[in-house]
């Protein structure tokens, strides 16, 4: 792994910074060294590379902005990356969830799940940021269904989920009704990547009794 002072030392008053700085008021000279002088970091070689190279990307647009955010290789890695980043002097700039991911009503409701039955549920008082867990599956479906989950009506997202951590997919919910018609009518979905799992930002329903559809889905 290859990074110049300039790249190590871009973000200022940074642990990171100071210990590439040869300045005797910083911890240029207290560092740890091996026997050929070089700087030893106890970090993992993949995340430390992984950092320094959206550190690099960071310089070569002028960018440092307190908005911008390291990010994880992947979300299996995030609590030890950001641990590394908080020893760096760079935990302001640690990736974070947007607040639906927790601040959400929870749904095990095993009658939401897809073919389950018909029935005369609504969704009128499930309206808001929801995640689905358990019985319930954990996403709506993508996929007219054919049979009904617990309401006249199924609800099923024309769409596709939010695929990175910490993003928002805007899609159509629509509702098959009483004759077959896959999208009789529709409602604009909002659906956020909370890393382990989806929420899903439920609107009121067109009118009832119509309801979201869930089965199970693995995030990858």
């Amino acid at each position: 792994m290859y990074a110049t002072q300039e790249t190590l030392t871009y973000i200022p008053n940074t642990i990171l910074a100071s210990i590439f700085t040869n300045d005797d008021t910083n911890q240029f000279n207290l560092i740890e060294r091996d026997n050929n002088g070089k700087i030893f970091l106890d970090f993992p070689p993949t995340l430390f590379k992984h950092a320094l190279e959206q550190i690099r990307r960071w310089k070569n647009r002028a960018n440092r902005s307190a908005d911008q955010q390291i990010k994880p290789p992947s979300w299996n890695v995030k609590k030890e990356f950001d641990e590394m980043l908080a020893s760096l002097g760079l935990g302001k700039y640690r990736q974070s969830l947007p607040i639906e991911c927790t601040s959400y009503n929870v749904s095990g409701d095993a009658t939401r799940r897809v073919n389950s039955g018909k029935g005369d549920l609504c969704d009128r008082d499930m309206v808001g940021w929801v995640r689905f867990v358990d019985r319930a599956g954990t996403a709506i479906v993508r996929k007219a269904p054919n049979g009904r989950c617990g309401s006249v009506k199924a609800g099923w997202i024309l769409g596709v989920y939010p695929r990175e951590p910490g993003t928002t997919s805007l899609s159509t919910l629509c509702y098959v009704d009483e004759i077959g018609n896959p999208c009789s009518s529709s409602k604009a979905i909002r659906s956020t990547h909370c890393g382990d799992f989806l929420v899903f930002e439920i609107p009121h329903p067109p009118n009832c009794p119509a309801r979201a559809c869930t089965d199970d889905y693995e995030l990858h």
